[in-house]
């Protein structure tokens, strides 16, 4: 990956039980299925099970994480900003991503 390519975030940090994060999981392959799909170079979550709570902050201290949970965080790769605008734009649209309210 060279410094051409844009790194979005998705979502915010959270935290989860690792029985939740299982069902995250199954649902976060599904989007990253998408977004490759509509040209993302890569999809990537992270499972932060062993992070240590930082002096000032860290994720830990950010999600506010309780005994029993974990940290989750995704992140996904675009060929270049316009990229990333024109993928997110796609994505929006596609029907298996469309939540009801």
């Amino acid at each position: 990956m060279g410094l051409s390519h844009a790194v979005n975030p998705r979502g915010f940090p959270r935290a989860a039980t690792w029985m939740v994060s299982w069902a995250y999981r199954r649902m976060s392959q599904k989007a990253g299925k998408v977004w490759r799909e509509h040209s993302a170079l890569e999809y990537v979550e992270c499972v932060a099970d062993d992070v240590k709570r930082g002096k000032w902050t860290s994720y830990p201290q950010s999600v506010k994480l309780k005994r029993g949970e974990v940290v989750l965080f995704s992140f996904i790769v675009y060929k270049s900003r316009a990229d990333r605008d024109r993928v997110n734009t796609e994505v929006r649209k596609d029907k298996p991503l469309v939540v009801d309210a």
